[in-house]
């Protein structure tokens, strides 16, 4: 069984108004849908945070997702991927 990897990277900072994180998931789980209907599935979420380097403050995140999906092998190149 060959596997093709898929990676995408979402932000955001804190302090940010309600409305804006609410709109912010939506989109995110919008496009988590989407990458389920192409058959990609979510194996991964790592978090990070980020701090001001002065004052020790925290400025926002970063979430890495990586999905992953069966390959579709063409003849004679089973590793094929399609991205």
């Amino acid at each position: 069984m060959q596997w093709e990897y898929h990676i995408e990277e979402t932000s955001g900072g804190y302090g940010v108004w309600p409305d804006t994180e609410k709109m912010a998931l939506d989109l995110l789980l919008e496009r988590l849908n989407k990458l389920g209907s192409e058959g990609w599935e979510l194996t991964l979420s790592e978090d990070a945070a980020f701090y001001e380097a002065t004052t020790a403050a925290l400025k926002g995140h970063v979430s890495v997702l990586i999905f992953k999906r069966q390959t579709q092998a063409e003849p004679g190149n089973p590793a094929t991927t399609h991205n």
